[in-house]
């Protein structure tokens, strides 16, 4: 399995090398003394900062390497589709940026690691490479300790075990800091007992709803006063932010002719093999780009006519059973396909795909595309350089920021919207790097933010106007069920009278939803609180008045609740801890000053 891995590296760095094929990548979009620094960056090789720190390069090409191996070992496959190699970078560069927001911690609490607790981590702790290899697994699939031990004392292995230990007095130390986070977390056993008695405690409930969308008559048309009061409490609500729109052209990264027949001659020479007499599921486990069907041999499994696409299709209904194909192309890249078992409508077929990719001489030839139109694009004009290099021009939307536009890659925007919305119309971007392409933007058109009059939201004043109406109708009929119940009436009596529905739940507990009740608001609230025969309303909403009754309770276990207390109580520490962490996490990085040159490619 990990001789797989490393044959397939070759694939996966290609694609994590998309954002540095000819030069590194910075964010800064200003002018003047922002491009020094920023060439500076470049010819170190950083492609981030934080808080100052830089990330290089190589380490994060590195740290994906080890991310991506991982999760092929995880799930057992040869290769990832694309978009999860991108995921797998993406979130390689999150857990960087977290691990550095981590150090600077653990430096402040000077929190250091001890010899002997190296030792013991990496004795106890094999790394995922390791401990996902099938070479150490013993025959019931547990790990093999005995083996794990004999490679840490295997000479050859110290090159290896150096590396393991750097890596480990780094990782030691953010163990500890989360150990300290999860050490300050206080659990009382009040705290274990209200949470059991929310999962717990159970009750029958009946309620009715005054809806005021169920109002019967009309309400009177709302008057020029009205609407005009109406217009000053909730006109913020329909405030119109600031809007950009972006011309844009975009370079796709997608494989050349060379390319092409790159692929085409990789699928001859794998039918090659399969006539000499090469076993076919061998071959697509080995060499197929179908990560999915690849794991099992290429078997696709049972697949009808309409599932695939036409010429897929028309080639695996021609053959018979125990035959495989030519090699031939269609959207998704080169073909061979071998028919198992044949049935009228239906087959169940072998696949091998070889996907054309793009050359690290097309990536840079698409790079330096991309590079060209930007000068020119400075030098005759946006629409200019388009003509001459024989691009289009596309624009999107009128957007507002925070949305990535339509037509722009969703990785790009941040990037795109600090761009479009902190420069002059006419301005042109630098090149982003998305995953598929390169974008060169130019500001097109801004519209300020601005609030509607009176007379253009008239539709909705009225709607609300009439809605409140609507709800002073409620909430009048609500003063007549609170006065019958008053009376002794029971809730289904005054429902009666009312002419409202009572509705019954089954037994619930404070965590089940309610249908028919909004959740979180104070219904749930009143209703937990009840003693059996109880009835509370009305309870305001936005949606109306309700009026609960509980018609049973049946309290928590008390002998359950204390053979599963402790170990809810460590549950309630564990969430809390990771909850205490999460949000001291997010406060860090919005303190932290992140700066990510990946996917702005500088122009000398």
């Amino acid at each position: 399995m990990m001789q797989s891995m490393r044959r397939n590296m070759k694939t996966i760095m290609l694609v994590v090398a998309v954002s540095f094929v000819v030069g590194f990548v910075y964010l800064q979009l200003g002018q003047g003394g922002l491009k020094g620094q920023s060439r500076r960056n470049r010819e170190a090789g950083i492609i981030g900062r934080v808080n100052g720190r830089p990330i290089r390069a190589d380490y994060f090409r590195y740290r994906v390497g080890q991310a991506w191996e991982q999760a092929l070992a995880e799930k057992g496959v040869r290769n990832l589709p694309d978009d999860e190699v991108m995921i797998v970078e993406e979130e390689t560069w999150h857990r960087i940026i977290e691990e550095m927001i981590l150090d600077k911690e653990v430096r402040r609490r000077r929190i250091i690691v001890t010899d002997r607790e190296l030792v013991g981590a990496i004795r106890s702790n094999p790394p995922p490479a390791i401990l996902y290899n099938e070479a150490f697994r013993l025959e019931d699939g547990s790990f093999d300790f005995a083996r794990y031990n004999q490679l840490l004392a295997n000479p050859q292995a110290a090159p290896w075990l150096r590396q393991y230990e750097a890596d480990l007095r780094t990782a030691l130390p953010r163990q500890k800091l989360m150990i300290d986070f999860f050490a300050a977390v206080q659990v009382s056993d009040a705290d274990v007992r209200e949470a059991y008695r929310e999962e717990h405690e159970q009750f029958d409930l009946s309620y009715i709803r005054v809806d005021p969308r169920e109002m019967e008559g009309t309400v009177p048309e709302p008057t020029d006063e009205e609407l005009a009061a109406c217009y000053a409490e909730n006109k913020g609500m329909f405030g119109k932010p600031e809007l950009v729109r972006l011309n844009f052209v975009k370079v796709v990264r997608e494989p050349s002719d060379a390319d092409i027949l790159v692929a085409k001659e990789e699928i001859e020479q794998i039918h090659e093999e399969l006539l000499d007499g090469a076993d076919f599921a061998q071959l697509a486990q080995e060499r197929s780009d179908d990560p999915t069907s690849a794991a099992r041999g290429g078997d696709l499994g049972m697949v009808q006519r309409g599932q695939m696409v036409p010429q897929f299709e028309e080639i695996a209904f021609s053959l018979k059973p125990g035959e495989f194909s030519e090699p031939f192309r269609t959207r998704y890249g080169w073909h061979i396909i071998k028919i198992d078992v044949k049935r009228r409508d239906e087959i169940k077929a072998r696949h091998i795909l070889i996907k054309p990719r793009p050359s690290w001489e097309t990536l840079a030839a698409l790079e330096e595309t991309a590079r060209s139109f930007w000068m020119d694009a400075h030098e005759l004009g946006f629409e200019e350089a388009i003509e001459a290099h024989g691009l289009k021009l596309m624009k999107t939307d009128e957007f507002p920021r925070g949305i990535i536009p339509i037509g722009i890659e969703p990785i790009l925007k941040d990037l795109v919207n600090d761009f479009g919305f902190e420069h002059a119309i006419g301005e042109i971007s630098p090149i982003f790097a998305g995953r598929d392409s390169y974008f060169v933007c130019q500001v097109d058109e801004k519209f300020p933010a601005y609030t509607p009059s009176l007379e253009e939201l008239r539709p909705q004043m009225e709607g609300l106007v009439r809605g409140e109406k609507k709800m002073e109708q409620a909430f009048e009929k609500a003063e007549r069920v609170t006065e019958g119940l008053a009376e002794g009436r029971s809730l289904e009596q005054v429902a009666a009278a009312e002419g409202l529905e009572v509705y019954e739940t089954s037994l619930v507990t404070r965590s089940t939803y309610i249908r028919g009740v909004p959740p979180r608001t104070q219904v749930q609230g009143a209703a937990f609180t009840l003693e059996a025969g109880e009835v509370r309303g009305p309870v305001p909403t936005n949606i109306g008045y309700f009026f609960i009754r509980c018609n049973e309770k049946i309290p928590m276990n008390e002998e359950t609740f204390e053979s599963e207390r402790m170990m809810l109580k460590a549950r309630l520490r564990q969430e809390r801890g990771h909850d205490t962490y999460d949000s001291w996490l997010q406060e860090q990085r919005k303190a932290a000053r992140i700066e990510d040159y990946r996917r702005v490619i500088e122009v000398s």
